[in-house]
Formats: C-alpha cells, sequence, structure tokens
C-alpha cells in the first residue's frame, strides 16, 4: 500500500542518490585531473634525461643536465645524469 509518505521516502532518497553520485563524479574527475598531471610531470622530467642520455651516446656532449634545482627523485637522479656523460 503506496501512501504520501512512501512517495516522500522514495523522493528524499532519489534526491540523495543523485547528489550522491554528483559529488562522486565531480571527486573522480578531480582525482583523475591531478593523476594526468602528475604523470605528465614525472614522464616529461624522465624523457627529458633519458633525451640527454642519448645525445651524449651519439657524441653530443655539450647537452647541459637540468633539473638539479629540483626537490624531488629528478632532482636526485640529474647529478648523477652529468657523471654519466664524463664517463
Amino acid at each position: 500500500m503506496a501512501g504520501p509518505t512512501s512517495t516522500i521516502l522514495e523522493a528524499s532518497f532519489n534526491t540523495s542518490l543523485q547528489t550522491t553520485g554528483a559529488i562522486g563524479g565531480v571527486i573522480l574527475l578531480i582525482m583523475l585531473l591531478a593523476a594526468w598531471l602528475v604523470d605528465r610531470d614525472i614522464t616529461g622530467s624522465l624523457g627529458g634525461c633519458a633525451g640527454r642520455w642519448i645525445g651524449w651516446a651519439n657524441g653530443d656532449l655539450a647537452t647541459a643536465v637540468t633539473g638539479v634545482d629540483r626537490r624531488d627523485e629528478v632532482g636526485d637522479m640529474a647529478p648523477q645524469c652529468g657523471c654519466s656523460r664524463a664517463i
């Protein structure tokens, strides 16, 4: 027996479900954007380091080491790139 109370409860439930879904969708989009930005930063930095190593392997020893001033893992690796060039 569906009365006015069940209709109100169904409407309230549907509103809560839509709100929760919308909030979850926004959080998902924010997390995807953050993951894309982090991926772009890491792959760009490591790709630059690999490009320098390839240049050095081909005899282009004038290529400067960049990223030494970074305060992350890439900044820790950059001085070692310079040591590889000297070998």
